[in-house]
């Protein structure tokens, strides 16, 4: 008998004709072609029939989450979408639910660790390689590499992609600055930003800072999702 495929909780923008979170098509189409299958998460009790967490990407975390003072360069934040993906975060921390957490996702777990996060790039680290918004990204929309990123091998990180350096895409401004909360990071960009981290002790908890979603025709970033859908199948 054919085994139901996992059942992926997927964050999202807030809809405000709606009220509803929704989560864009390259994030669903990731999760069901490495065999899953997914819903749009609306509240924490929701965990509760998820065999996994999914945290998409969006705008800025509100700085006082991690209590820095606002940048002068900090973008559109969303508090109520904090507020339920910290939630979400811990609740799946409970249930030892495997988690992929992308670019917000990412930083959205960082905090939710106890860490912090650098703001604006450009400002606060103008050596960094250009990871700002839209950067790797095409007039069509169709994604290109924009920088490498290293993994140390015997990572889940590593492991999850099958490789350990290669081409990603990139877009943000706000990254990981400090980690905490048994968080460790497992991938940099050449710059020395964060570009991957996990949760040590658990099975399958792992934050990127690029778009995989949108690199599927990558061996490697379709491994992400693949790895991820594994684990969620327990």
């Amino acid at each position: 008998m054919e085994c139901a495929p996992p059942r992926i909780a997927v964050t999202g923008a807030h809809d405000r004709p709606t009220g509803l979170w929704q989560a864009s098509e390259a994030y669903l189409r990731a999760i069901e072609d490495a065999g899953g299958s997914h819903f749009a998460i609306q509240a924490p009790p929701e965990m509760d029939g998820a065999a996994g967490l999914l945290l998409t990407g969006g705008g800025d975390v509100a700085p006082q989450r991690y209590g820095r003072p606002v940048h002068p360069a900090l973008g559109p934040v969303d508090e109520e979408r904090d507020e339920l993906e910290l939630a979400l975060v811990a609740k799946a921390m409970e249930r030892n639910l495997p988690m992929l957490a992308i670019c917000r996702g990412m930083q959205v777990l960082v905090v939710a660790c106890g860490g912090s996060l650098w703001q604006d790039l450009p400002s606060e680290l103008p050596h960094s390689v250009g990871h700002g918004r839209g950067a790797g990204r095409s007039a069509g929309r169709s994604e290109r590499a924009s920088h490498a990123v290293t993994l140390p091998p015997g990572t889940l990180a590593a492991k999850a992609c099958g490789a350990t350096r290669f081409e990603v895409n990139s877009s943000h401004h706000q990254a990981a600055q400090m980690i905490g909360g048994g968080l460790v990071i497992s991938g940099w960009a050449p710059d020395g930003i964060i570009e991957a981290v996990e949760l040590a002790g658990q099975p399958f908890v792992l934050g990127v800072q690029w778009h995989p979603e949108e690199m599927l025709e990558r061996a490697e970033q379709a491994r992400i999702f693949s790895s991820f859908i594994t684990a969620a199948r327990g």
